[in-house]
């Protein structure tokens, strides 16, 4: 008896660990209302990643990139965000999932309003 409540209080614990740990790394990735920046979650083999890495650089647009497969960041980014696969392109506090060009331009749109002129 003794032996069987141990080891559901390690249970409990280690489920209550992790739980905290990923409603905390939410917590710090999920953009908020009123964020500005640009981020690209990739991987360095992924096509899509570098179409829109490559629109972002010809449109003169800043962004921050983190490798999935080669970052902690991504790593955890990729977590928070609950993605199965990348990019996941964060504009503002828009994240778009896979390549959607129309949700980019969008979220471009909406975060700065000459992005409008620059991107079509």
């Amino acid at each position: 008896m003794v032996q069987i409540n141990r080891t559901l209080l390690r249970i409990l614990i280690f489920t209550l660990i992790l739980f905290t740990l990923d409603r905390a790394v939410a917590y710090i990735y999920v953009p908020k209302p009123g964020d500005t920046e640009i981020t690209l979650y990739s991987a360095e083999w992924c096509s899509y990643c570098a179409s829109v890495r490559m629109y972002f650089d010809t449109h003169g647009i800043e962004f921050k990139e983190y490798d999935v497969e080669k970052s902690a960041l991504g790593v955890v980014g990729l977590w928070a965000f609950r993605a199965r696969g990348v990019p996941i392109v964060v504009i503002g506090s828009e994240v778009i999932h896979g390549y959607d060009m129309e949700k980019v331009n969008r979220a471009l749109e909406q975060l700065e309003p000459q992005y409008l002129s620059t991107t079509h």
